[in-house]
């Protein structure tokens, strides 16, 4: 009785390396496009969180005790309750750190989101709701100017919207 053998062989070195070539070159072309997708995404979580406080402080104004003065701060809001407890001191929220002043005399607060990501904007609201940003130079190596709050008015940036 006779058998056959097949021949079975595998790939070679040569073919190997070309497929992780091959692989290695689609990371490098896909990999910096996720990265910007994932810093618009934070940022775009920034922003809505920036509406979030404003209409919490806004409602905070009109409902504690009808003098129309905003929280004190986020562990006010949280405590109303109007956010949760995880906005209480300094926040870190998808690269985002939250800074919230507020002015008792002239019942101004302002509410910056800076992000550890030197690439990515810089974003501010105040007692009129609208949000300022500030992005980063292209080639830059330095983070961009944060939008600051001085007297209710925003310096520096451009605005991106109203909550109002």
């Amino acid at each position: 009785m006779k058998t056959n053998k097949t021949n079975q062989q595998g790939f070679s070195l040569i073919e190997l390396l070309v497929v992780v070539i091959i692989i290695g070159i689609i990371a490098a072309i896909a990999i910096p496009s996720l990265l910007a997708s994932r810093r618009a995404a934070n940022e775009a979580t920034a922003v809505a969180n920036l509406r979030t406080v404003h209409t919490a402080n806004a409602t905070f104004a009109a409902t504690q005790d009808g003098s129309g003065k905003f929280a004190a701060s986020l562990a006010a809001l949280s405590g109303a309750p109007l956010l949760d407890s995880s906005w209480t001191g300094t926040p870190l929220k998808n690269t985002y750190t939250y800074t919230y002043s507020f002015d008792t005399n002239t019942n101004v607060y302002c509410l910056q989101a800076i992000s550890s990501d030197v690439n990515a904007k810089r974003y501010a609201v105040a007692t009129d709701g609208v949000i300022y940003f500030t992005a980063a130079a292209a080639g830059a190596t330095a983070a961009p100017t944060t939008p600051s709050c001085a007297a209710g008015v925003r310096t520096g940036g451009q605005v991106i919207g109203s909550t109002n």
